[in-house]
């Protein structure tokens, strides 16, 4: 039996040390949204705008991704893709890419989740909105 509780008892030092070294280290990680695919014709645009609904600033980081998870190139794109900056209080930053096939969005942010929204809104060549998803 002393074999079984030490091994017990060096589990859970492990795994205590192991939530000390992560915690704070997981507190730094910023909170994602994901949008779900959405098709772009030939000559369409997809725009993915993020807000910030929280009371202060926050860095928010905003991609445009292709089926395969890929970032769409950046000479497609309005501004650089990803783009990422302060983004105010109630304020709302976007970036838009050109080409067709499925695309989605991925949104980060410095802090809880609930501190934006996203959304998806493809348009066709004549600007008009064919869809728009909200991001999860």
């Amino acid at each position: 039996m002393p074999t079984t509780r030490f091994a017990r008892s060096a589990l859970a030092c492990a795994v205590l040390a192991t939530a000390l070294v992560l915690g704070p280290a997981s507190a730094a990680r910023s909170a994602e949204r994901f949008t779900p695919p959405l098709e772009v014709s030939s000559g369409g645009l997809a725009r993915c705008t993020a807000v910030n609904v929280s009371g202060s600033a926050r860095s928010i980081t905003i991609e445009v991704r292709d089926s395969a998870g890929n970032l769409v190139a950046p000479g497609n794109c309005t501004a650089s893709n990803p783009v990422s900056g302060t983004v105010g209080a109630g304020d709302v930053s976007t970036v838009r890419c050109s080409g067709s096939g499925f695309r989605y969005c991925r949104f980060a942010v410095d802090g809880a989740r609930k501190t934006i929204r996203g959304v998806l809104r493809a348009t066709d060549a004549a600007t008009a909105t064919v869809g728009l998803l909200a991001a999860e």
